[in-house]
């Protein structure tokens, strides 16, 4: 599959790496695993942690206009 100029190749992948989920949530690793440890995005073991795209995707959506300040209390993004 080609990529259009300025994609990255993981960009259209199916599932990604725990690194490769932090560059594309914009977070460091340790967040990324929180989010799993916390149930908050659902991973699969295969040799390492990996998570489905469809997944990062159904995360995005939910939490968009959430505050993940503290991951034990997850609130409404206000301003």
């Amino acid at each position: 599959m080609e990529n259009p100029k300025g994609h990255k190749p993981y960009e259209f992948e199916l599932v990604y790496t725990i690194p490769e989920a932090a560059k594309l949530l914009k977070v460091d690793q340790f967040t990324v695993r929180n989010l799993i440890r916390k149930g908050y995005i659902q991973a699969l073991k295969l040799g390492r942690l990996k998570i489905r795209k469809l997944e990062i995707d159904r995360f995005l959506e939910w939490a968009q206009g959430k505050d993940f300040s503290n991951l034990d209390e997850i609130k409404e993004l206000t301003f």
